[in-house]
């Protein structure tokens, strides 16, 4: 069990008076859940041992703090997952008043229909918080994975210098998907299972993320599928740490779905390409599941978002990199290759010309191209968010923005492969890509 005053102190440091209004942070649990198939137990945190949680419950309010519990509603994640988010807002102006000793304590526990209980706890320590935070409301978010049911919903906080508590419930209602077109892909699943505290590589592909989907392949004819992911976005936005870490929140979990899929007559290759170094970062052959030990440095080490003096002097050859390597993917019979990318735009001076086909038939082409997702909610934030009170959504946040002509050179390069198209603004639009490559291959 971990307490998780780094992330607390971690806001602290980042406030600034006079400047932010609203201080959002999320202090997360790594749970280790029972082998597929086998009878949920659900988890229960040994910090809720200490303290009479269920008396809380029942018993009157002590704590002169206003606060206030939502659950949102659940939305599909690009782990193909329902994920929701349990946000428990308390008043910055009440916890500066108590700042210099103790700490605030929050407990948190989600009930699913059979009545087993999932738990987790978090700590603000009021000795490093700042008279600045009275302008400012403090926001912990709780994220989980959780199936289609009805889900009750209990916190408490409990100041531990003045051991004053509070409890709240709240409920929540996750609907099925509406027309699902892979309505078996979580069978096997718990019903709620934590988000780690992951940052950087790891916030993206989560390994302490144990729960898998129930896909599987099973051509009728031997098949030998290349997976190629590029890290690289375009040119303009390679400085960009920011916009890297949005595309591959996309990228990174599709590729972490297809390695674990369950494949019949099938072998899957994996190679991630580092265009802006005009190298394969990384690559495993026969992949079932992928190894992210090893993988994790290829996406920590490569430094994508990074440019040097040698990188600049053949970056002109970066489109020719990847047609190269496209190249050898289709090579031989019975294949088939599956690219996942974000739209990409070079430098000038780009050799764009498009890729030599062979002679004999090639293997069909998938191209999955992500947009980055609008700013939201995050499942595993690796910096603090700050939102000034009164700012509303804006009218545009969220929808997917057309881009201009040529905003994708890569698929001008693989055009006389007739490549299969999939624009991918949203997890919804690639699950049913998914399905539909699925139903295809498996023929």
């Amino acid at each position: 069990m971990q307490h998780h005053s780094g992330q607390c102190s971690r806001i602290n440091r980042g406030y600034r008076a006079g400047r932010i209004a609203e201080i959002v942070f999320t202090a997360l649990l790594t749970i280790v859940y029972p082998a597929a198939g086998a009878e949920p137990k659900g988890w229960l945190d040994p910090v809720f041992q200490e303290y009479p949680f269920e008396q809380w419950l029942n018993g009157p309010d002590q704590i002169a703090i206003k606060w206030s519990v939502k659950a949102t509603p659940a939305r599909l994640s690009p782990q193909q997952r329902l994920v929701s988010f349990i946000q428990v807002q308390l008043d910055g102006a009440e916890l500066a008043k108590r700042r210099g000793r103790g700490e605030v304590l929050i407990l948190v526990e989600i009930t699913d229909s059979q009545g087993l209980r999932y738990q987790n706890h978090s700590e603000i320590d009021l000795r490093k918080v700042e008279e600045g935070l009275k302008s400012s409301n403090v926001m912990y978010t709780q994220s989980a994975f959780v199936l289609p049911g009805d889900y009750r919903v209990a916190i408490a906080i409990y100041d531990s210098a003045t051991k004053e508590h509070a409890t709240r419930r709240t409920s929540l209602r996750v609907p099925p998907m509406k027309s699902d077109p892979l309505p078996a892909s979580w069978q096997g699943l718990p019903p709620v299972e934590i988000i780690g505290p992951e940052e950087g590589a790891a916030g993206w592909y989560l390994p302490d993320v144990r729960g898998q989907l129930n896909l599987s392949l099973q051509p009728k004819r031997p098949l030998r599928i290349e997976l190629i992911a590029n890290l690289t976005g375009s040119d303009r936005e390679a400085a960009s740490l920011r916009m890297q870490d949005r595309n591959m929140r996309l990228v990174i979990p599709a590729l972490k779905i297809f390695s674990q899929m369950a494949l019949t007559n099938a072998t899957l290759n994996v190679r991630l390409l580092d265009l802006s170094h005009r190298k394969v970062a990384w690559r495993q052959n026969d992949a079932h599941g992928l190894d992210w030990d090893d993988m994790k440095q290829a996406l920590t080490g490569s430094e994508t978002g990074k440019i040097d003096v040698k990188s600049l002097e053949h970056r002109h050859q970066q489109a020719a990199f990847f047609v190269s390597e496209v190249g050898r993917a289709i090579r031989g019979s019975g294949c088939a290759v599956i690219i996942l990318a974000n739209p990409t735009v070079f430098e000038s001076g780009q050799d764009l010309s498009p890729i030599r086909p062979p002679e004999e038939p090639t293997c069909p082409v998938y191209y999955f191209r992500f947009y980055a997702e609008p700013e939201g909610p995050r499942m595993v934030p690796d910096e603090p968010m700050y939102r000034h009170r009164g700012m509303g959504r804006g009218p545009r946040e969220g929808i997917p923005q057309p881009s201009p002509r040529g905003f994708d050179e890569l698929e001008g390069t693989l055009k006389p492969l007739s490549p299969r198209l999939y624009d991918l603004h949203n997890p919804e639009q690639f699950r049913k890509a998914l399905a539909s490559l699925l139903a295809e291959l498996g023929t």
